[in-house]
């Protein structure tokens, strides 16, 4: 707007500048050409008619200033406005903000958002910190092969330069089984993630992690275990792209557990978990910015343990694999903590049948 007016009123006040010696010009020449003088009431009008115009395109002017002053003033009104409120920032506007945000892994400020961080789709920004307590509850089976177990784990995670950050969970553990209950200190693992790419244009954002679990739960190999009793390295390669208001992902991993060698009835033998090979993929929608829902599915493929006596024979178990239909969703209490609901069904038969998880992010 600003740059049309502003022309426009240049254009009319260069008129008022050269319409009075145009007009005094051509009153001038007509008498010459019709070869007689005009008469003094005949100039007198004509300085009338010029005094009337020039006052016109003055009072014509001002007003255009005054416009001009209104549109600025409401302009800057709004841009105020826009950065006091965000959630006032029209669909198009919202659209650029949001993909900006995943771009450069500022704070998170929708549901979304805080949903692609618990999922390592975003990273966290430099020297900021996240601390998420959450609970969880798994079950299988039914009748006397009843098995639950229940985790409240405490995640904190921190970002690095260079487009890293690094995530660690602490969870502890009590599980029901037929054969009895048992709780404590589960294991323990760390994570290190890596951002490749940013979700610019064509490009889908890439993140790469290397984890590590640790085998200090208790009781691991014993029947009604809190820990899974071998150590564990996974890599993992996930990616992402947004489509306002549509996030999707996708996931590749790899994890090798280390052996362990067991003692039961004075002999010896040793136990080779098999390699697990994972895919994970799904869709994450911002309902609006402090609501977002989310469907997927994850799928694990354990290659067979392997059985090692102590200088005997091999024998490897049957490979099998693990999937699971996932839905969530979260809410945006405040600025710094939200609420995200999940839950996730078995849909194969070496699954667990179900698990829920409640989990409280906060930033600090």
């Amino acid at each position: 707007m600003k740059r049309i007016l502003m022309p426009l009123i240049a254009f009319l006040f260069m008129m008022f500048l050269t319409l009075p010696g145009i007009v005094l010009a051509d009153t001038q020449d007509a008498p010459a050409r019709q070869g007689d003088e005009p008469s003094a009431p005949q100039q007198d009008i004509e300085l009338d008619t010029l005094r009337r115009e020039n006052a016109a395109l003055t009072e014509l002017n001002k007003r255009l200033r005054q416009r001009v002053d209104e549109l600025e003033q409401r302009l800057s009104a709004d841009a105020k406005s826009v950065d006091d409120n965000p959630a006032l920032v029209s669909w198009d506007a919202q659209k650029e903000l949001d993909k900006q945000s995943l771009m450069v892994d500022q704070d998170a400020v929708t549901a979304i958002d805080e949903a692609l961080v618990s999922k390592g789709l975003i990273l966290m920004p430099v020297g900021h910190l996240r601390y998420t307590p959450s609970f969880s509850w798994t079950h299988n089976g039914s009748g006397s092969s009843d098995s639950d177990r229940y985790a409240f784990t405490q995640t904190i995670s921190t970002g690095l330069p260079w487009g890293m950050s690094i995530t660690g969970r602490f969870p502890y553990v009590w599980r029901d089984n037929a054969y009895g209950s048992n709780n404590g200190v589960g294991d323990l693992s760390f994570s290190l993630n890596k951002r490749w790419t940013k979700d610019q244009g064509s490009m889908p954002s890439i993140i790469t992690s290397l984890s590590y679990d640790h085998d200090n739960g208790k009781d691991g190999l014993e029947q009604v275990p809190i820990g899974d009793g071998f150590r564990t390295a996974s890599a993992s390669l996930s990616m992402s792209k947004r489509f306002n208001p549509i996030v999707y992902y996708g996931a590749v991993s790899y994890s090798h557990t280390w052996d362990e060698n067991l003692s039961v009835d004075n002999e010896e033998f040793r136990v080779q978990p098999g390699d697990q090979y994972g895919l994970n993929m799904g869709a994450s929608l911002a309902v609006t910015p402090s609501i977002y829902v989310d469907a997927g599915l994850s799928l694990i493929y354990v290659d067979g343990t392997e059985y090692e006596l102590d200088n005997g024979p091999t024998a490897t178990g049957s490979s099998f694999t693990v999937g699971y239909f996932n839905l969530g969703t979260g809410v945006l209490l405040a600025r710094n903590l939200s609420l995200q609901l999940n839950a996730s069904a078995g849909v194969t038969d070496d699954s667990d049948d179900f698990t829920f998880s409640i989990a409280l992010p906060y930033r600090f």
